[in-house]
């Protein structure tokens, strides 16, 4: 329910009246002090509490309200509180204090027209607008920023390192990589674990692909092999077929050396990917989570 709060001098009360019953008519809920009274803790606490839960403060600027201190103080209190400030000069020759020197000022003198009046109510909807579309847009990055980080811990830097030396070195442990990038490659398949950012998403789905590429050529060269301290691996099949078939040497080589080109594609798409991250979402710490 849209909340609106008028500021306003006590000389200016039949403007004001006049200006809460037409925006009555669309809004239910225009407040303004209608006794004005002055002083009393429990009176300046119910000023606080309508400000503070009011969507747009209306200040009407006459001036009576520039020298009012009450007036002054619940001007000041809005801006604090980041409101949606809509100030209107009602008197001709009023100056405009600083403070909403940056604002649209509205004109409506003596009294409320049906000009002024539109323009508050585009004023009003124009916002509501604009901040449905910021939050959904912190949204949107927040749900990246919590995907970005599920994803990280599977294929950071650290794991792109060990893939490269490990793939170079003939050997693959079988468990860390299907903890890893098998497993980042499951996720990823679900419709629900695609970025909002569009660059983040496009980053990601051309990793996925030399992924894919990488994952294909390994275990065409590569098959399950020995054991280390209750480990599997994946074994190059120039370790495997050197002492059984070295006939076959060659067309193995071509295999192994396929996979090596495919994880050094791999790693130059990750560096790419982290420059994307960076830009995309500026605050996000690589080194969080960058433990094998």
């Amino acid at each position: 329910m849209t909340q609106i709060f008028i500021s306003y001098s006590r000389v200016d009360k039949k403007f004001t009246k006049a200006l809460a019953e037409l925006l009555g008519h669309a809004y239910d809920n225009v407040w303004y002090d209608t006794a004005k009274l002055v002083g009393g803790d429990d009176w300046w606490e119910t000023i606080l509490a309508q400000i503070k839960t009011c969507d747009h403060f209306i200040f009407l600027l006459s001036p009576e309200s520039i020298a009012s201190e009450f007036c002054q103080k619940e001007l000041a209190e809005a801006i604090k509180l980041n409101k949606h400030v809509i100030p209107i000069r009602i008197r001709e020759r009023t100056t405009i204090p600083k403070t909403l020197e940056f604002l649209h000022c509205i004109d409506s003198f003596d009294e409320v027209d049906v000009n002024a009046l539109n323009k508050i109510y585009a004023s009003i909807i124009r916002f509501s607008v604009n901040l449905i579309s910021t939050e959904n847009s912190k949204k949107r990055y927040t749900s990246d920023l919590k995907l970005l980080h599920r994803f990280w811990k599977l294929i950071h830097t650290n794991l792109i390192t060990w893939l490269d030396d490990a793939t170079q070195n003939y050997y693959v442990e079988k468990d860390l990589l299907n903890a890893s990038f098998i497993k980042y490659q499951h996720i990823r398949k679900k419709s629900e674990n695609h970025f909002f950012a569009q660059n983040l998403e496009d980053g990601f789905s051309n990793f996925d692909i030399k992924l894919s590429v990488y994952i294909e050529n390994l275990f065409a060269g590569f098959s399950f092999g020995g054991e280390d301290n209750n480990r599997d691996y994946l074994v190059s099949h120039i370790k495997l077929v050197y002492y059984n078939n070295p006939k076959d040497f060659e067309y193995q080589r071509n295999l192994y050396e396929k996979a090596v080109s495919a994880v050094l594609e791999l790693k130059t798409e990750h560096m790419m990917l982290i420059d994307t991250i960076r830009y995309a979402i500026p605050d996000f710490d690589f080194r969080v989570n960058e433990e094998t």
